[in-house]
């Protein structure tokens, strides 16, 4: 998983600005800010091969406590396969400690949930809090 990503172009997420792009296997990527107050942000991928096609949306949110910015994305993500299988995962909370002074750190917080409703599974990963990662 992922804790953050660099784009080479700035994304001043705007109201109604979107980003177009792709990567070097052809796969489409579009994002697009719906939503200024409060942010939200809609995208979707599209593989060059019709393997999969990934989408939803995001609503950020933040706050900030002592020496700690709060991260919470809240949106569905979903993952679809031509054979009909749909997977849905919400990215799980984010804690970014160190913000004014001291080491910076990132741990995740509750757990992250990943599910396959037509196949009946689903997946939970719980976070150790008081493990983390520099930054």
């Amino acid at each position: 998983m992922y804790t953050t990503v660099q784009l080479e172009k700035p994304f001043n997420p705007l109201l109604g600005e979107t980003f177009q792009s792709y990567f070097l296997d052809g796969t489409r990527v579009y994002v697009e800010m719906i939503s200024h107050h409060p942010p939200i942000g809609n995208f979707h991928m599209q593989d060059p091969e019709s393997l999969y096609e990934f989408y939803g949306h995001y609503e950020f949110k933040a706050k900030v406590a002592s020496n700690a910015l709060h991260l919470r994305t809240e949106g569905p993500n979903h993952l679809v396969f031509p054979d009909g299988q749909h997977i849905t995962f919400i990215v799980p909370n984010k804690k970014v400690g160190g913000m004014f002074w001291g080491d910076r750190t990132i741990t995740h917080d509750e757990t992250f949930t990943i599910e396959d409703k037509q196949n009946g599974w689903k997946c939970v990963v719980l976070f150790d809090s008081k493990r983390h990662d520099r930054v």
